[in-house]
């Protein structure tokens, strides 16, 4: 894992440290990318509330993406979930698969019979939702049929106030970083089609367009494995 190797990080972005303990500096002040631990699980889920707020996991509640988190930090060797912080602040989160079809089975068994109570009574309470969430998983059962593996990356946020900074950069390096490292040769992640802002920061990052379906954009990256 990166913080297993002592590697040097590329210093594509400004970065500074090395990926045992990779550092980077904003606006004067020290920022660490790290693995997520147990402990920042309910403030990653707060934060993807307060930034990814009109997501259909956002709208299940905090209890959803807590969960949601827990399971991927549990199991980081399927994937892995990581941090922009300053001491117990977190500002940033990206999340990540090694495989996308693998990552969907690890989430949805730990779906218990009361979560899925808990999911229907949050659709009932928002009936216009039921669309969405049956739109996400049409995508899903497409993202699951690609060829295996299929890496892909899942969630990415950064806190309103520190937006612009590169904190978004740093994380997205971070995740390819590690990818490249296993061996992938492409990572994808999709973004809502209507979604322009995040498309044009994906293709400022290196990503390609690599098509679209049921209204989501899905993009590439050409990952450079040695």
């Amino acid at each position: 894992r990166l913080s297993q190797t002592g590697e040097k990080i590329s210093d594509r972005y400004g970065q500074v440290g090395n990926r045992k303990n990779p550092l980077s500096i904003f606006s004067g002040y020290m920022m660490e990318i790290a693995p997520a631990k147990p402990e920042n699980i309910a403030k990653i889920a707060a934060l993807h509330r307060a930034v990814l707020r009109h997501t259909t996991n956002s709208r299940l509640g905090a209890w959803f993406l807590e969960k949601l988190y827990k399971t991927l930090i549990e199991n980081n060797d399927r994937g892995n979930v990581y941090v922009a912080q300053e001491g117990e602040e977190i500002f940033g989160f990206i999340s990540f698969g090694y495989d996308y079809k693998t990552t969907k089975k690890i989430l949805k068994k730990n779906i218990s019979k009361k979560d899925a109570l808990r999911i229907l009574s949050s659709l009932l309470k928002q009936p216009w939702l039921i669309k969405k969430l049956l739109t996400e998983r049409w995508f899903g059962n497409f993202l699951a049929k690609q060829p295996s593996p299929f890496p892909i990356i899942l969630t990415l946020g950064v806190s309103p106030d520190q937006q612009g900074k590169g904190i978004a950069k740093q994380l997205m390096d971070c995740a390819v970083g590690e990818m490249a490292k296993r061996g992938y040769a492409k990572i994808f992640l999709d973004t809502e089609k209507r979604n322009i802002r995040a498309q044009k920061f994906y293709e400022k990052f290196g990503f390609q367009k690599y098509g679209e379906k049921y209204g989501n954009a899905l993009f590439v990256y050409e990952n450079h494995v040695e």
